[in-house]
């Protein structure tokens, strides 16, 4: 549905009506879902700044509506001040009624209004002015409740308040005819009364008599910040109210972190009965509470945690919508939003047992679209399953923010808000900001499917959610009209084994720039790792963080909160290492300032009780430009700490150092000396990698000259009798310029060692390699063979990860363009027999540039591999990814005798080793085995035999069918047996299969699929006149004779004549049938002259055709309509604008077999009388008829603005296009080239007149 028009309609003197015409064709076109429209949008206000609050209807079908305003002319008079409480009553037609302004000289802000039973209004506001209108303020600023009339005039106000500042946020009126309010309090004293203040900003609710006289009071906090926002009774009595807290003691329990939504129930007199926070680590705020029913309660908040009871946030700040029960229990909850701030202001249920929502947005991605400008209104609408039914920004290029919806009848609501736009959806603007009311009409039906996919390791939803387990899935896609389509996906996920199966969902960094992972580490079981972003966007600064993640139930969930720094733009997360268990982490600082730029510097953190706690003292580098903190690395239980400092000077200029640092009793103590690099410029410490012990740390020098400039090298240093002592020689780079060192990782036990050199040059420039050593007789001795790079400048061996054992080494890519450009990979490696095997297939980066495998974790089994790509897109540009897989390769050892023969057929006969079998199972997964195998060897002899039913061997078996495979076991003395092996040739009765019965059209011949077995030779008879091409074989063709066809029906049979030893025949018959052509149609009987003035449509029939089963309808010329029918009935659809005098229908009639076509009548057509003889018709030309799907319009005569719409030959409709004309002769190229070849209509609307034309896509 499309808003054709909008008029301006001056109904009063300082206010306009904003009208959308809403036009709809009804052009035969199925499955046309509706939209959300504007209807109607009116704005309010003056040139000052002016706002609202809320909106209610009237008993007379009009609005009122209060706010606020700096204004004092257009809508706005009676200003008293600065700034007015303002209340505006608008009749049904939406003309101002009357409008007052209340307050006095200084600020006041208007909360609330409605209607009470005594036919006046109460009014919840806040004011700060003691003249004017208000009466009785008790100092700064005061709750103040106001009793209007019909008309506006006040009755009677009261001020409640103390020394400091009080606000009033929300009012409920009780059963007893009077009222509960509540807001938030400074105040020592509440008019004269002390209130008992709990410190900072505490929680006010105040119980009023119907006069507002006071009942009695309480307030609720801790020690900061506490504001309610909402209060009403409660459904087991009582009253509920919420709010926000950002306390931690006082009346304040549960608290999470940073800011919660905070509960209460209290009791009749305002005793809390319990109080509850909800939230996460960070910054969650209580935005709405509505009843639902009598069961429970459902809250709208909006939230920048992604951990205690949320999950899912979609980046920056998320709606979050949650319910609880009547004691507070969280029944369910979820996150909506895109990447940036989405906050809701009010949440309602509807009348169809749905949730309606109105906020605000900076979001235009995730579950936002159709952003306008900075902020936009937006209202979403959640079904019983809690997915976004459908969702619609409102706007302009400004900032324009929702305060309050409601539901006038099923499925239209009135909403009003706050804009300073004048364009999008607002019309205009009369100066600063305004208010805005308008109507939106849903008349949505969203569709509901079904789907059963069964797929391999992981599904990827039409959506574009990924879901890596079996289950039932509910998933929402919008359509181009703004309509939803929910599917339930009830998913069958099998597990491939020839792969690194992923383990919980992809992680995303919160927005984008986060680029998470470029340093991350993993604990020995791979349930725990911890990562590095880049960014943080709730910071005052850009910040970088690192965050652990643990997996839970199959998911990845925040573990603590996230570890920021004390100073910015320090590289914090350069390093990062975990502890075995991955509660102990280390994360370095490497450009942090200290004793000057550059320093350096690392921390160590302890997770107890569910936070992190900094571990002992922070730990500094010595001098500028040290980078202390290159990389760290801890022992397994996490007590000694390895850093490295490549820019150190202790053996002269950039020489580079490691320390090593041992936890006792609270402190960081240094173990052994500084291991100083072995010349200027060495840069050692640049990776650095200690043994589970702590007594062994392998150290790289990526600047090292050992073999050449910049070969680089990696030394291996023990703690011996309180010295770091080196062990075995140093291994050196391949080439100069190599940077072997780059990264380095030791076993467990400190005997083995991988070391990266991501410029080595072995398989092209900056290929890069990765080498394994063993310790033994004092040396460093190579294990199997260099793992090289792929291709140029793949930079392979960047990080390197080792299994405990040292059995298993992972290695990264990250520059690798398998997957595009720099999408990077992560190669597993076996050692096995002294080769490196590749374990399953290598772990891609999802798109170019990803950088997938910049930083690798590794699980000590090396079953369990963490992968990163910090320039993934999935959350917003370079926002970043990790990803977990698992080893799903079946592993099996076994010694063999000669040969061995796999489950998929996999013969191997004579080579010890390692290999792979694959074994194909559904949905494509694939099984893979690695066998290590041992070969024995032993003799083989063979006896082939022909027998004829069966064989009695001599292994005493008797054999029915053929066998090349039955065995008889000689046992020998070498280890393996002799064998002698069967090769069985049996001979059985032959067997023939004609075919099944078939019919044929009258004319044709047919070759034939006949089937024997066991046969020497075959041969095709007939009971019919026909004739075989050849009778010899199995598949002849069949010409059928005269006789044949006038019978109706013939018999095919094959006979198959048995092979020696066997004797015998077989015989099947299959039976051919005829069928007929359709005779040849009648003449359509219909009206033969049309006049086009008085005739839109006509019908034609004929009677039924023999041997027809359906029928095709045809017009000719096509611009003269459409004619529609597949039966004996075709109706035409003439079209208004055709100029032709004539036209012509006929008719096919239609079987198996082919198409009869009747002759044609003729039909006298009388144009549409043009009354306007100086319009002319436009002339169209359309050229070519497109081959490659794309044709050129012309368009001549007109300067009107024309709608296209291209239609394919059952009228669907697949382009619509409003074409903007500037000029006289107007041209365009048109483009449907995605759909099949065949016929197409084209309609042209120009100045209310509808030409047609016809383009033939081949």
């Amino acid at each position: 549905m499309k808003n054709d028009k909008i008029k301006n309609s001056h109904k009063s003197r300082h206010m306009r009506h904003i009208y959308i015409l809403i036009i709809i064709v009804c052009f035969h076109i199925n499955n046309l879902y509706g939209q959300q429209d504007i209807t109607w949008i009116d704005i309010y206000g003056g040139t000052g700044w002016d706002g609202s609050s809320e909106v209610q209807q009237t008993i007379d079908d009009g609005y009122i509506f209060i706010g606020w305003t700096h204004s004092n002319d257009i809508n706005v008079s009676g200003n008293n001040g600065e700034r007015d409480v303002w209340v505006v009553k608008l009749t049904s037609q939406r003309e101002i009624e009357w409008q007052k302004c209340i307050g006095g000289s200084d600020w006041e802000h208007g909360s609330k209004i409605f209607y009470l039973n005594d036919t006046s209004y109460m009014v919840l506001a806040t004011t700060k002015s003691n003249d004017g209108d208000v009466t009785g303020n008790h100092g700064d600023y005061d709750g103040w409740l106001i009793k209007l009339d019909l008309d506006g005039n006040i009755l009677w106000q009261s001020c409640y308040g103390g020394e400091q500042s009080e606000y009033f946020q929300d009012i409920c009126q009780t059963n007893d005819g009077g009222y509960l309010v509540v807001g938030s309090s400074r105040s020592n004293y509440i008019n004269g009364t002390a209130t008992g203040n709990n410190g900072s900003s505490d929680s006010w609710i105040m119980k009023l008599d119907s006069l507002g006289s006071i009942e009695w009071y309480k307030v609720y906090g801790g020690y900061h910040e506490d504001v309610m926002n909402n209060v009403m009774e409660a459904n087991d009595g009582g009253y509920l109210v919420a709010g926000t807290t950002y306390s931690n003691d006082g009346d304040v329990t549960g608290f999470k972190g940073g800011t919660d939504c905070w509960i209460l129930k209290l009791d009749a007199t305002g005793n809390i009965e319990w109080n509850k926070c909800f939230g996460g680590s960070d910054n969650d705020y209580s935005s709405d509470i509505i009843r639902k029913g009598n069961d429970g309660y459902i809250v709208a908040a909006y939230t920048g945690s992604e951990d205690g009871d949320i999950t899912n946030n979609n980046g920056g700040y998320d709606l979050w919508v949650f319910e609880i029960d009547n004691l507070g229990n969280i029944e369910w909850q979820k996150c909506y939003g895109g990447s940036l701030t989405d906050q809701p202001v009010k949440i309602r249920l509807t009348i169809d047992g749905n949730l309606i929502i109105t906020g605000n947005t900076w979001s235009n991605d995730g579950d936002v679209s159709g952003l306008h400008g900075q902020v936009d209104i937006w209202i979403l609408k959640i079904d019983s399953q809690h997915d976004i039914m459908w969702q619609k920004c409102i706007g302009g290029w400004g900032d324009d923010r929702s305060s309050d919806v409601l539901e006038t009848e099923e499925n239209i609501y009135t909403i009003i808000g706050i804009t300073n736009s004048y364009e999008g959806d607002i019309p205009f603007n009369y100066g600063d900001k305004d208010i805005c009311l308008f109507e939106i009409f849903d008349n949505c039906s969203t569709s509901y499917d079904t789907i059963y996919p069964v797929v391999c390791d992981s599904y990827i939803s039409p959506s574009g959610k990924k879901f890596l387990d079996s289950g039932i899935f509910y998933d929402t896609l919008n359509n181009m009209l703004g309509c939803d389509s929910i599917i339930m996906i009830n998913l069958a996920v099998n597990k491939s084994s020839d792969n690194w199966r992923q383990l919980g969902q992809d992680i995303y960094g919160d927005q984008e720039n986060s680029k998470i992972g470029f340093a991350l580490d993993m604990s020995s079981d791979g349930n725990i790792m911890a990562y590095r972003s880049m960014f943080e966007l709730q910071q005052l600064h850009d910040s970088s963080y690192v965050q652990a993640m643990e997996r839970v139930n199959g998911n990845w969930v925040q573990m603590g909160q996230k570890i920021f720094t004390d100073q910015t733009d320090n590289n914090f997360g350069c390093s990062i290492s975990l502890s075995a268990d991955g509660n102990i982490v280390a994360i370095s600082a490497i450009y942090h300032y200290t004793v000057g730029t550059f320093t350096g510097r690392v921390y160590v953190f302890e997770y107890i009780n569910g936070v992190w706690v900094q571990m002992g003292q922070i730990l500094d580098g010595e001098a500028s430009y040290e980078f202390f903190g290159n990389s760290v690395s801890l022992s397994s239980v996490g007590n000694i700490l390895a850093v490295g400092a490549a820019g150190n000077d202790g053996g002269g200029i950039g020489s580079g150092c490691v320390k090593v640092y041992e936890f006792l009793n609270g402190s960081w103590d240094q173990l052994g000396q500084d291991i100083i690099g072995e010349a200027p410029g060495d840069g050692s410490g640049s990776s650095v990698s200690i043994s589970g012990d702590g007594l062994r740390v392998a150290i790289g020098a990526v600047q090292n000259d050992g073999n050449g400039p910049r070969s680089g090298h990696a030394r291996i240093y023990e703690f011996v009798s309180g010295t770091w002592v080196q062990i075995g020689q140093d291994l050196d780079g391949e080439y100069a310029g190599e940077n072997f060192g780059i990264s380095v990782d030791l076993s467990s036990d400190g005997n083995e060692v991988a070391v990266g050199g991501y410029l080595n040059r072995e398989n092209g420039s900056g290929s890069g390699h990765v080498r394994v050593f063993e310790y033994a007789n004092n040396a460093w001795m190579q294990i199997g063979q260099d793992i090289d790079g792929e291709g140029i400048q793949d930079w392979s061996g960047t990080d390197v990860r080792l299994s405990s054992d040292g059995k298993i080494v992972a290695v990264d890519s990250y520059n690798n363009d398998e997957n595009g450009t720099n999408s990077g990979q992560v190669r597993v490696f076996e050692n096995i027999n002294n080769d490196w095997v590749q374990l399953g297939r290598s772990i891609l980066g999802d798109a170019e540039g990803d950088l997938c495998g910049y930083s690798i974790g590794l699980s000590a089994e090396g079953n369990i591999l963490a992968v990163s790509a910090p320039h993934n897109d999935g959350n917003g540009d370079q926002s970043g990814q990790i990803r977990v897989f698992q080893s799903n390769i079946m592993k099996i050892d076994t010694t063999i005798c000669d040969s061995f023969l796999s489950p998929s057929g996999l013969h191997i006969w004579d080579s010890t080793g390692a290999y792979f079998d694959t074994i194909a199972t559904v949905a494509g997964c694939d099984s893979v085995i690695r066998y290590n195998l041992i070969v024995n060897y032993t003799s083989y002899s063979y006896d082939t035999l022909i027998a004829c039913d069966s064989l009695v061997w001599i292994n005493g078996i008797t054999y029915y069918e053929s066998i090349d495979s039955a065995t008889c076991v000689l046992p020998n003395s070498t280890g393996c047996d002799s064998i002698i092996e069967l090769n069985l040739t049996l001979q059985h009765p032959p067997t023939a299969f004609a075919g099944e019965d078939v019919q044929i059209c009258e004319g044709d011949s047919i070759l034939l699929s006949g089937d024997a077995g066991n046969y020497s030779s075959i041969y095709w008879t007939t009971s019919g006149d026909g004739s075989f091409d050849d009778p010899g074989i199995l598949t002849p063709t069949y010409y059928p004779g005269t006789n044949d066809f006038n019978a109706g029906t013939v018999d095919l049979v094959l006979i198959a004549y048995a092979n020696l030893p066997c004797i015998g025949e077989q015989v099947d018959t299959l039976e051919l049938f005829f069928n007929y052509y359709p005779e040849q149609p009648q003449i359509p009987a219909g009206p033969i002259a049309i006049d086009l003035d008085a005739t839109q449509t006509s019908e034609y029939t004929i009677t039924q055709a023999t041997n027809s089963t359906s029928y095709e309808w045809f017009l000719e010329p096509y611009t003269a309509g459409i004619i529609e029918g597949a039966d004996t009935i075709g109706t035409v659809y003439w079209n208004s604008g055709y100029a032709g005098l004539s036209a012509y229908v006929h008719v096919g009639a239609i079987n198996e077999c082919g198409e009869e076509f009747s002759d044609t009548l003729g039909i006298s057509v009388s144009p549409v009388t043009i009354r306007d003889l100086s319009i002319k018709e436009p002339e169209i030309n359309i050229s070519p008829n497109p081959s490659d799907g794309r044709f050129n319009i012309a368009i001549k005569g007109t300067t009107d603005d024309v709608d296209l719409i291209v239609m394919n030959s059952v009228e669907q409709i697949i382009l619509q296009k409003k074409l903007i004309n500037t000029i006289d002769n107007f041209e365009i190229t048109i483009d449907i080239s995605n759909n099949p070849t065949g016929t197409y209509y084209l309609k042209f609307v120009i100045n209310n007149r509808n030409i047609y034309r016809k383009v033939i896509l081949f």
